[in-house]
């Protein structure tokens, strides 16, 4: 018998108190790594020149990991970004054919989360919700839509901003049954209904609808709708630039998605968890290394272990909601009661 195989029941609980955690636990919709580097182009390597790049390398992880474009505005989050090699863990110049030089560059994780908490500002994980896009685009008088084997500019732009903010996302696979479903006219038109059943088979999490054109006075013009469950959030914008409405698209999404899954800022509460079917120490180990890496969780606490049951103190960075959000992201635990009172334990089934 191994040592992760033992009942629970057959451990002090004392030992599961003082058990270091070095299991993964949990799948995520979507995992996006290296939230905390960036690559910068630079003219040299010379120091005020990465001096520049750091400060906006610095300047775009914390957006990223905040979720938030308005973070910079923050007088501490301005302090801060004046002085990037405080956050600054390692960097190093590359220099590729086609690419010219850039600086890539890494943050230290700890002190960009500490940064963002001192300023009550949210931080967003690296656990995300997957964003299935429809994307149509009007030229030459016709309408089609984009995905990843068109490499279209539009298409290009939107994945690169997504990139910069950490957004995972997801294309329609525009097969037959696509095609049967869903035409560039509705995603151009608006009509939720179509896409929205056509997009179930992808179960992702939000799925946003992006219309682009250029107007005959050379303005770009886009208008957005993201469906998130039977919430519709819809708006538009108008640049002289190409990236400026795709960004616009993406930057909505991003902050959108975070207001609902990011830690929040402030500092928070606790809930009490009760987690049924943890069989043995692997499962009690991944059920707490899961919940301490969520954005939500600021620490969580073996409160008692009773046969299968575990149950927890888990404090917050924010309210409730954004811990059922997050959980509801991943398929290591599963609701398995509503309560029914403010004070209410939540419950969840460990999926092993």
């Amino acid at each position: 018998m191994t040592p992760a195989s033992i009942p629970l029941h057959r451990l002090p609980l004392l030992v599961l108190l003082s058990l270091t955690l070095f299991m993964a636990g949990g799948a995520s919709a979507a995992t996006v790594e290296g939230l905390y580097e960036i690559r910068i182009e630079v003219e040299s390597q010379g120091a005020e020149e990465r001096q520049r790049a750091l400060r906006a390398g610095l300047r775009q992880v914390l957006v990223r990991v905040s979720g938030s474009a308005g973070s910079g505005e923050l007088t501490g989050i301005a302090a801060a970004v004046a002085e990037p090699g405080r956050y600054l863990q390692q960097y190093r110049y590359t220099d590729e054919e086609g690419e010219g030089l850039t600086l890539w560059m890494r943050f230290q994780s700890r002190a960009v989360r500490q940064l963002l908490e001192s300023e009550d500002l949210p931080v967003w994980g690296r656990m995300r919700p997957a964003t299935l896009v429809w994307l149509a685009v009007e030229e030459d008088g016709e309408r089609r839509l984009l995905g990843p084997e068109s490499g279209h500019p539009v298409y290009r732009a939107v994945v690169e901003r997504a990139r910069l903010r950490g957004l995972p996302l997801r294309w329609p696979l525009r097969d037959l049954r696509d095609r049967r479903s869903v035409e560039a006219a509705d995603v151009a038109a608006g009509f939720v209904e179509p896409v929205r059943a056509a997009s179930a088979r992808y179960a992702t999490d939000a799925v946003l609808m992006g219309r682009v054109r250029r107007e005959a006075s050379g303005e770009w013009v886009a208008d957005w709708t993201l469906l998130r469950g039977e919430q519709t959030s819809r708006w538009s914008v108008t640049g002289d630039l190409l990236i400026e409405v795709t960004d616009a698209g993406v930057d909505g999404t991003a902050e959108t998605l975070a207001a609902a899954y990011a830690g929040g800022s402030g500092e928070g509460g606790s809930v009490t968890l009760a987690v049924s079917g943890v069989r043995d120490l692997g499962g009690y180990v991944g059920v707490r290394d899961y919940l301490a890496g969520l954005s939500a969780v600021r620490r969580v606490q073996v409160h008692s272990v009773a046969g299968d049951q575990l149950r927890l103190e888990v404090t917050l960075r924010g309210g409730a909601d954004g811990l059922i959000q997050a959980i509801g992201l991943g398929d290591t635990l599963v609701r398995t009661r509503r309560p029914t009172g403010a004070g209410d334990v939540l419950h969840y089934r460990h999926l092993p």
